[in-house]
């Protein structure tokens, strides 16, 4: 599943409803480090990417960097 969200408070939301097995962020390094903290306290596995600028618009993603964790595998 793959959700769009405006910050890190809607995590707490989508977990409880959906059980994720876990959590690839993207963001801002406050809403990064919020939503990994998030993770780490409902024992949820999470990587978080910042952004490359950040703010309202504008925004630069490192899609590269982005597609590499997604389709990274761990034991």
């Amino acid at each position: 599943m793959v959700f769009v969200v405006p910050g890190s408070s809607f995590i707490r939301r989508m977990i409880r409803k959906y059980k994720p097995g876990g959590i690839l962020g993207v963001g801002c390094m406050n809403e990064v480090k919020d939503g990994l903290d998030m993770c780490r306290s409902a024992g949820l596995p999470s990587v978080g990417i910042t952004l490359s600028r950040a703010g309202c618009v504008s925004t630069i993603l490192d899609w590269d960097h982005f597609y590499e964790m997604l389709t990274t595998k761990t034991d």
